[in-house]
């Protein structure tokens, strides 16, 4: 960790992880180092102690004089989690892991308790220390699956049990009459992503028509069906926002020839057709630049959807007698 604005030419110091508030249930880091140069700049280091509270912490650094803190999240144990527990020998398993350090290259494979039995896949951890799909192929001897960095650090290491199926037995033995034996085949089905791609029923939007009274009206239309179709299979998620540009007749740009594109709002819906309703979101009612009109968080997203939208323009009676006409520009992006 480093600091700003210490004192100077200061060579001890004291860094802990507590609670929140930042003054209660602190635990010292182990080795700590702690110093300033003349201009105040704080260096230091330590450990996060093994039985640390998990969760989210903050790291409270100390001189003699001066205190600053800085939020910091200490995982809990490292973990993976497997697609199937038992399998035919030469299948494959998908893994997935949390709580390893962030940024960090793990190997992941099968293993017979000494060594690996089947294919090794190498993943970097995200930010926040997981990473999925992992595939290994495990083969005759595999008892567990396990990731782990290398050299192995005690820390970023986690397994869990696997079975292979036999692929014979015996139910009665020589000389017997009765008994029984089982084998298990496994079934496997791999699902192939495919686009995130989207369509409209129409391009023009006709709105409702306004004739001057010398009161200021509303014209008001709907947005002409937008479909969403997310069959990657990635469950990353999507955003479908808008932009709209103003409408001008064409004849100039004066302000009384313009209705401008600040003005102009739209109230979304969105709706599954084969996906999740709860895994899709329409934006907030309000003014269409660069605003959402229904977004997937990741996790989800995965179907087809429909989205739609009311449009209100304000046309203030000031404004010319003509044939107004703008673009509304919608952009799909997969996260």
């Amino acid at each position: 960790f480093t600091g700003v604005d210490y004192d100077a030419s200061v060579s001890t110091g004291t860094a802990a992880l507590c609670d929140s508030n930042g003054t209660s249930g602190c635990q010292a880091l182990t080795g700590t180092s702690i110093s300033t140069n003349g201009s105040g700049a704080l260096t230091g280091s330590g450990a996060v102690p093994s039985g640390a509270t998990t969760g989210a912490r903050k790291l409270v650094v100390s001189t003699t004089t001066q205190t600053a803190s800085t939020d910091y999240l200490v995982l809990g144990a490292a973990a993976i989690n497997l697609s199937a527990s038992s399998g035919a020998a030469g299948g494959s398993v998908v893994v997935s892991g949390s709580n390893f350090d962030p940024g960090r290259t793990l190997f992941v494979s099968p293993t017979d308790g000494t060594g690996p039995t089947g294919s090794v896949a190498v993943v970097v951890t995200s930010a926040t220390g997981t990473f999925s799909g992992a595939s290994v192929t495990t083969n005759t001897g595999t008892v567990a699956i396990t990731a782990t960095v290398n050299p192995p650090d005690g820390i970023n290491l986690a397994s869990q049990p696997f079975t292979v199926s036999a692929n014979s037995c015996v139910a009665v033995a020589a000389g017997g009459t009765t008994g029984s034996c089982s084998i298990s085949q496994t079934l496997q089905e791999t699902i192939t992503g495919g686009e995130l791609k989207m369509s409209q029923s129409a391009g023009l939007v006709a709105l409702s028509g306004t004739t001057l009274n010398g009161t200021n009206q509303t014209a008001t239309g709907s947005l002409n069906q937008v479909t969403v179709t997310d069959s990657r299979g990635t469950l990353g998620g999507w955003t479908l926002t808008g932009n709209v540009t103003d409408l001008t007749t064409g004849v100039g740009a004066d302000a009384n020839h313009t209705l401008p594109a600040a003005s102009i709002t739209w109230t979304p819906a969105c709706a599954a057709t084969t996906g999740t309703s709860a895994e899709v979101a329409p934006g907030a009612a309000g003014g269409i630049a660069s605003a959402t009109l229904c977004q997937a968080a990741a996790g989800g997203g995965g179907g087809v959807f429909t989205a739609d939208a009311g449009i209100s323009v304000p046309v203030p009676a000031t404004k010319a007698a003509g044939l107004y006409s703008g673009t509304l520009t919608l952009t799909l992006t997969g996260l």
